[in-house]
């Protein structure tokens, strides 16, 4: 968690400069901001700086905390799986089971963790409604103004995305590091 932690940490600026640069161009059809403010990466840093200051730069940071969850839910769902097939297979684990082990898990870890996603997405855009806002007045306000489902916008799209490279990162992972455990204990006993 420490260094899910320093990577949010680090990283959210280009989340932030990521979403205004999504984002400009809807603003500006309703008269919010004018268009092209982010085109660069080092324009947009600068934009944001002279805006709303280095606090601008870590909007939506306390969203992102939230997205910890998902490794919190998702591994220990996998490795609970993984020991299951184990024990069904006389301590076999087959490669179909390690599919479904690790799309079940990471579909278990996006239905926790996905409303961050969104209310990180609303408190780094810069519209005048959201941007600053606090993690729970954001989100009281999304409930309040588009429902309880508006946090699962994109789910599903999210998944189609997510789980075949989870899929084959764990079962490569597997393979491989079954390979070189086998490799490493036969030139033990040579």
């Amino acid at each position: 968690m420490g260094a899910g932690i320093i990577v949010d940490i680090t990283t959210n600026p280009l989340w932030v400069v990521r979403t205004r640069m999504q984002t400009q161009h809807l603003h500006s059809r309703v008269g919010d901001h004018a268009r092209d403010r982010y085109k660069t990466i080092t324009g947009s840093l600068r934009h944001i700086l002279a805006t709303d200051g280095v606090a601008g730069l870590f909007r939506g940071l306390s969203a992102s905390f939230l997205g910890l969850t998902h490794v919190a839910v998702q591994f220990p769902i996998y490795e609970h799986l993984k020991r299951l097939s184990r024990e069904n297979n006389n301590g076999k684990e087959r490669k179909i089971d390690l599919v479904f082990a690790s799309a079940f898990s990471k579909v278990c870890g996006c239905v926790v963790s996905y409303p961050h996603e969104v209310l990180r997405a609303r408190m780094q855009d810069s519209s005048k409604n959201m941007s600053g806002s606090s993690l729970i007045r954001t989100a009281g306000d999304l409930v309040r103004n588009e429902g309880w489902q508006t946090f699962y916008t994109g789910l599903y799209v999210n998944l189609v995305r997510v789980i075949p490279s989870c899929v084959t990162t764990f079962v490569t992972y597997e393979v491989l590091s079954s390979n070189l455990r086998t490799l490493v204990e036969d030139v033990e006993l040579r």
